[in-house]
């Protein structure tokens, strides 16, 4: 493995600290890039969990998204951990795993790990929260068209 040519530099954020040579031949410094990847991966977590709902499928914590997981279905489809390499990835590689997930929090989640929580009837409540969510999309889109549509006639017989 090729070691990074590091130098000593000012960084305004951070004074003087390490500068690593990025691939793309120019240096950055190597706290700033942490902290980079640090908030994207928050970022994206944070998205995650709002695609699967925003909270726990078994007792409905979502105070901290920090304390909230992801729980692979079956195990056989799992492509990637989202916890470890997961998160570096991009957005849509990570929507195509999490929909093989359900979200928990951690003591939910540990406990399914354990065998005190059926997975099969999780799964079950994931996909009636998922077919009420979908319902009451629709139900906020047709009234978002019946809007336009009021708002068509008035504009119609005004003219």
């Amino acid at each position: 493995m090729k070691k990074a040519k590091i130098v000593k530099k000012n960084c305004v954020k951070h004074g003087l600290t390490d500068y690593v040579l990025r691939s793309e031949g120019r240096f950055r410094c190597k706290q700033c890039s942490v902290e980079a990847v640090t908030e994207k991966r928050r970022r994206n977590k944070k998205i995650l969990v709002e695609y699967l709902g925003g909270h726990c499928i078994e007792c409905g914590y979502f105070r901290c998204v920090g304390a909230l997981e992801f729980h692979h279905r079956d195990p056989i489809e799992k492509d990637f951990g989202l916890s470890q390499s997961g998160v570096t990835k991009g957005l849509d590689k990570l929507k195509l795993e999490v929909k093989k997930c359900i979200l928990l929090c951690n003591r939910c989640h540990m406990e399914t790990h354990r065998g005190m929580l059926n997975l099969d009837k999780l799964i079950k409540k994931q996909k009636y929260h998922e077919a009420v969510f979908t319902f009451l999309k629709d139900i906020k889109n047709y009234k978002r068209y019946e809007q336009k549509e009021i708002s068509l006639d008035k504009i119609r017989k005004r003219g």
